[in-house]
């Protein structure tokens, strides 16, 4: 019971009006507008359009280059995993991001 009292303790609070966001005590926020866009190459657009719905460009360019087996692996677990709205054939956002941001 004792390690129970914690995550009760969490739950009060979590259900409390005051965490509510229909409580109005919680202010709306927006996020910065993105002003930074993909390096240019064939497929950017399709990068800028996809992959800006979910993170900023910083994101894939701040990544060490790697391979292509790395990028497939990446646009493969941000579709499976984190439900991205990505096509079934991802090839030519794989292609993009391995000629891009890939190893040389």
């Amino acid at each position: 019971m004792k390690q129970l009292l914690p995550l009760l303790a969490v739950a009060a609070l979590m259900a409390s009006p005051a965490m509510s966001q229909d409580s109005g005590n919680i202010p709306d926020s927006e996020w910065p507008a993105e002003t930074n866009v993909y390096k240019p190459g064939q497929g950017a657009e399709l990068a800028q359009a996809l992959c800006m719905n979910c993170h900023s460009t910083e994101y894939v360019s701040t990544q060490p280059p790697m391979p292509r087996k790395f990028w497939e692996a990446t646009v493969k677990k941000m579709k499976d995993k984190y439900a991205a709205p990505l096509p079934e054939d991802m090839t030519v956002l794989v292609d993009y991001l391995t000629a891009t941001y890939g190893v040389k």
